[in-house]
């Protein structure tokens, strides 16, 4: 998803209002299953700012930072807890 993004960045620009160009980037808050991901959309936003609403792209780098550091403190125990749910162990009790 982000590739696309990054591939297509002037166009989607062009395309679509000024202020709806840092709305498009609410979705990149949640791509944090990867630090080097998340370091590259922070990159890449460094690289070509947004003129309109500079605050919100603050916030949403803010959140997205946030959001990879929590996963990489919690998916452990994520993946201990969710495991026999994935099919890698006994099936949890009927309720």
């Amino acid at each position: 998803m982000w590739e696309r993004v990054t591939q297509t960045w002037d166009e989607l620009l062009a395309r679509f209002p000024v202020n709806s160009h840092s709305r498009m980037l609410e979705g990149a808050k949640t791509l944090c299953a990867d630090r080097s991901l998340a370091e590259g959309v922070t990159r890449f936003l460094a690289e070509h700012p947004l003129d309109h609403s500079p605050r919100s792209v603050v916030q949403m780098l803010e959140r997205l930072g946030v959001n990879v550091a929590f996963g990489e403190r919690e998916r452990p125990q994520f993946a201990v807890v969710l495991g026999p749910l994935g099919g890698d162990g006994p099936s949890p009790a009927p309720l």
